[in-house]
């Protein structure tokens, strides 16, 4: 689990309640292909730092 940038909000009645802290994924399959599942963030700088830790050769990233 990696980190991401992206606020939640759920409205409880009249009352916004914090929806807990944003992140994304990274997945190694067995055959050692990494995946880089971004979640719901916008761009970031730990974005480069997810790149040379995990060296991902696929991300997913969403256009909401």
């Amino acid at each position: 689990m990696v980190h991401a940038i992206h606020s939640c909000g759920i409205l409880d009645g009249k009352k916004t309640v914090d929806g807990g802290e944003a992140c994304g994924y990274i997945v190694r399959l067995s055959s050692g292909l990494a995946i880089y599942h971004a979640g719901d963030t916008a761009v970031f700088g730990d974005m480069k730092i997810i790149g040379e830790l995990y060296s991902p050769e696929v991300a997913l990233l969403g256009d909401w």
